[in-house]
């Protein structure tokens, strides 16, 4: 697609007009477009006067999605705010601090006495035994994100993993700070998060084996005092509280395409119906010509479900 120019370069109306216009420079109607994927900037996934909208006005099959693995960064993030909020630590101003302090010169690695202000922060944080805290407790959780993230990073089309993975990673981050009763038995939309009948005590929160037994160590060795321990507690579960919440909010977890879409995965075959195939010729017709009955039913003898009931 060819770069849009001019003042009026990032509207939604100028994108999609060149959009259009490479479309049909190459003699491609929108009947074939069966996908678009964007960032989730309003210009493009708003619900008027948007990318999305003018798409869907010209062939309102086309499923649009937006970037999860943006979500899940923003995800990291707004727990990361009610941790710095909570805790009085910011990782990220720690960073900058450290960068910057280091980036010009080598000779400063055991220098940290001089009198300005990046120094006197760094020092502070550095002389206090719950920074190191604070790291571990990062160390632990951000690889769950990364991890998440990654997969949707690779070169090959994995649009049939997203409801699966979507879900375990909203479980993975609920079992960190709930009881498995809690969300294992039931939707994960109807999970109470705040119900403390639902939450696991302190001692078991999931913030990793080494902060946990450091986060000890230094209480029992009188370095951390009580009142640090119950605070940095509550900043972790914080953490992870507003984490869920977001992904819940944020991720596609009710998409009704993605779960008919894992049947292309050889490996859920097993567990496919007939019906997750005749939702894309339903929602395909012009690309899928398949609506004639026989037609269906050599599809249904592929499936071993085809008969049964859709969740076996």
């Amino acid at each position: 697609m060819g770069l849009t120019s001019g003042t009026s370069c990032g509207t939604a109306e100028a994108i999609f007009n060149k959009m259009n216009e490479v479309l049909e420079g190459h003699s491609i109607p929108w009947a074939n477009c069966v996908a678009l994927a964007v960032d989730n900037a309003s210009v493009n996934l708003g619900a008027r006067n948007s990318i999305k909208s003018r798409v869907l006005d010209q062939n309102p099959s086309i499923y649009v999605l937006g970037c999860p693995c943006h979500i899940v960064h923003n995800n990291a993030h707004a727990g990361g705010l009610v941790y710095s909020e909570m805790s009085g630590f910011e990782v990220e101003d720690f960073c900058v601090d450290l960068a910057y302090w280091f980036k010009s010169s080598t000779k400063r690695k055991n220098m940290l006495h001089e009198k300005q202000a990046r120094c006197l922060r760094l020092r502070a944080l550095c002389e206090d035994p719950l920074t190191e805290v604070n790291l571990l407790f990062y160390q632990a959780l951000l690889p769950t994100f990364c991890q998440f993230n990654l997969l949707f990073q690779r070169q090959h089309p994995c649009i049939y993993l997203l409801h699966g993975q979507v879900r375990a990673f909203i479980r993975k981050l609920m079992s960190k700070f709930l009881k498995p009763a809690a969300f294992r038995t039931t939707s994960l939309e109807s999970v109470d998060l705040q119900d403390q009948e639902n939450q696991l005590p302190d001692t078991q929160l999931g913030i990793g084996l080494t902060t946990k037994s450091t986060l000890i160590r230094l209480h029992e060795a009188g370095e951390i005092p009580s009142g640090d321990v119950t605070k940095f507690n509550k900043a972790a579960r914080g953490f992870l509280l507003r984490s869920t919440e977001y992904a819940l909010k944020k991720l596609p977890l009710n998409d009704p395409l993605l779960p008919h879409a894992e049947f292309v995965d050889f490996r859920q075959r097993q567990n496919s119906h007939v019906d997750d195939v005749l939702y894309f010729v339903q929602r395909y017709k012009h690309l899928l010509p398949f609506e004639d009955p026989r037609e269906q039913d050599r599809i249904s003898d592929e499936l071993p479900n085809a008969g049964g009931n859709r969740y076996p």
